[in-house]
């Protein structure tokens, strides 16, 4: 017996030990008989539950988590397939969260959200978590509304800010595909003039 295809409930095809943001998954599966009968059933598991007989192609719908499914063929003789065929994959369908862990200007100065700095260049800090556990794949940052390009931890924005206020945020994408919709932001303004008295 051989799994021939697996996809998800988004029309992608999910390899084997592999993440899914979806919760809906369809195998393909297929038998062969060396001796000559002919397959006559299949029957399919989910997450070791008892084999029930299935068809090519089955859908199933799980919770989030890694589930397992195997099938196995039966001829007609009546023999059925001793070494199942498996897949295993994982159900992530919540978004990562990320969060702004510090914010240092040029000059070496902490500088706290909505807060000043004499600097035309600063240093972010940040990191995200993965409640769905399959991992964060990366992150993406943009400054003053531009778009967003791939970026890691410390983000550095060298000495080309003009004075005035500034906005940076920062989101995070996890091995599921799974984008961050609520990205960080942090507010600052830059003020390099010397006030007149």
């Amino acid at each position: 017996t051989q799994i021939d295809s697996a996809s998800d409930g988004n029309d992608m095809i999910v390899a084997n030990n592999s993440n899914t943001r979806s919760n809906s998954m369809t195998f393909a599966f297929s038998g062969t008989d060396n001796v000559g009968s002919k397959i006559y059933r299949f029957e399919c598991s989910l997450d070791s539950m008892p084999f029930v007989t299935c068809v090519s192609t089955n859908t199933v719908n799980v919770i989030d988590g890694t589930h397992t499914f195997s099938v196995r063929s039966e001829d007609n003789a009546g023999n059925k397939d001793s070494t199942p065929a498996y897949f295993t994959w994982t159900v992530d369908t919540t978004a990562p969260t990320t969060s702004i862990v510090s914010a240092v200007d040029g000059n070496n100065n902490t500088i706290s959200n909505n807060g000043n700095s004499e600097s035309n260049s600063i240093k972010f800090t940040f990191n995200s978590t993965d409640a769905g556990g399959v991992g964060i794949d990366g992150h993406q940052c943009n400054i003053d509304n531009s778009r967003y390009v791939a970026c890691t931890s410390p983000f550095i924005f060298p000495n080309l800010l003009r004075d005035g206020s500034h906005t940076f945020s920062v989101l995070s994408q996890d091995n599921a595909g799974n984008k961050d919709s609520t990205p960080a932001y942090f507010t600052w303004t830059v003020d390099t003039t010397a006030p007149t008295t």
